[in-house]
């Protein structure tokens, strides 16, 4: 009988050990989840109407999954091996995005500079750290 109860006391004892060490796991990944920095950039194109009338643009776009605001401090394109950064301040970026928003600013997309179809939008955070998007291609 005894026999029994100790094997029984090892089968509970591994179990209980391996849900601690199951919990602790989703602890560490669930804290690192909500303190990482997710930022996706998307470029696509389109049309702005201010006053002054219509105007085809490249649009940047920044989204922010991460739990907390992120402090966007450059943003711009990557085009046929040059780097283009936006300095007016008619769009969103740069600029603080709350946590699970996003922002956006854009460039006229008859520049000189944009002589590639491939673009790629960048944003540099207040970290110093870069998150790049995916190649877009303009039109003609």
């Amino acid at each position: 009988m005894s026999d029994v109860l100790a094997i029984y006391g090892a089968v509970a004892g591994s179990l209980g050990t391996a849900g601690g060490l199951t919990a602790l796991g989703w602890n560490i990944w669930s804290w690192h989840r909500g303190h990482a920095t997710r930022v996706v950039v998307e470029v696509r194109e389109g049309i702005i109407a201010p006053p002054e009338g219509t105007r085809h643009v490249v649009l940047i776009t920044a989204i922010n999954y991460s739990e907390h605001p992120i402090q966007v401090k450059a943003v711009g394109v990557e085009c046929g091996g040059q780097t283009i950064q936006v300095f007016h301040q008619s769009g969103e970026i740069p600029g603080k995005i709350e946590a699970r928003d996003s922002a956006t600013t854009w460039l006229p997309r008859d520049m000189p500079e944009l002589t590639e179809r491939q673009v790629a939008g960048w944003v540099r955070v207040g970290t110093r750290e870069v998150y790049s998007g995916e190649p877009y291609m303009l039109a003609r």
